[in-house]
């Protein structure tokens, strides 16, 4: 291995601040949890299925109600649940990025990026064919955890040449449902996604995987980590 990448791996500097993060928010899952109990079980099993959370939307009446039915719990405690939820959320996003130094971050993952061997692109328009299989790392420009796998995206792509990798941003989910977000655009038009992990080893394994796995892929995929390995699982 690499010397730069076993040190890289080694000091996890994208775990450190993901740490940092969850420390500062505790306060906020101890209110939810000790409230809402059976809403927040519901919400952490219904994450583990890739199925399941792609059924899920949050943004209107109608579309709660359907995911109360899905996560078999009220649509009032669904509702109370948020309320809670956004009452708290101001002093969550303040403790949060006081933790991390939120400021200093971007600034950091900005110039990392921009010296970086990642090829920043425009949401509406993806790189040629010709390029594949290549990579590009989803952001938000309003998204917290994004800023926090930013910067070690940005130093892991150093060492990476199993293809191009790329960068967009995608403030209104043009191109997909969540970020931060890794996908892999491959020959014969497969789309293999991932979450980036809350490390820095496993963001690089992610990194890997979706070309290792992925090169045979047909369709639309998600690389999934479990007990049982790392696989593609395909989804509608």
């Amino acid at each position: 291995m690499n010397p730069g990448l076993e040190r890289l791996l080694k000091e996890d500097p994208m775990g450190k601040l993901f740490a940092a993060s969850e420390k500062a928010s505790q306060f906020f899952y101890d209110r939810l949890t000790q409230q809402y109990p059976h809403v927040v079980r519901a919400l952490n099993e219904a994450r583990e299925s890739a199925e399941t959370r792609a059924k899920l939307n949050f943004k209107d009446e109608e579309g709660r109600r359907r995911s109360a039915e899905i996560l078999g719990i009220s649509f009032e405690d669904l509702q109370s649940y948020f309320e809670l939820h956004h009452s708290l959320v101001d002093e969550l996003v303040a403790r949060r990025k006081e933790a991390v130094g939120y400021s200093t971050l971007r600034r950091s993952g900005a110039a990392l990026l921009h010296h970086s061997p990642v090829t920043k692109i425009n949401v509406e328009e993806l790189p040629a064919d010709s390029l594949k299989p290549y990579i590009v790392y989803w952001s938000a420009d309003w998204c917290f955890p994004c800023q926090l796998t930013k910067p070690t995206f940005a130093r892991l792509a150093r060492f990476f040449d199993k293809c191009p990798l790329f960068f967009g941003e995608d403030n209104n989910f043009s191109r997909v449902k969540f970020v931060p977000q890794l996908v892999a655009y491959l020959p014969g038009g497969a789309q293999v996604g991932s979450d980036c992990g809350e490390n820095t080893q496993e963001l690089w394994e992610h990194l890997n995987l979706l070309i290792t796995l992925g090169r045979n892929f047909q369709g639309n995929g998600e690389l999934v980590c479990d007990e049982q390995g790392c696989r593609i699982d395909p989804v509608g």
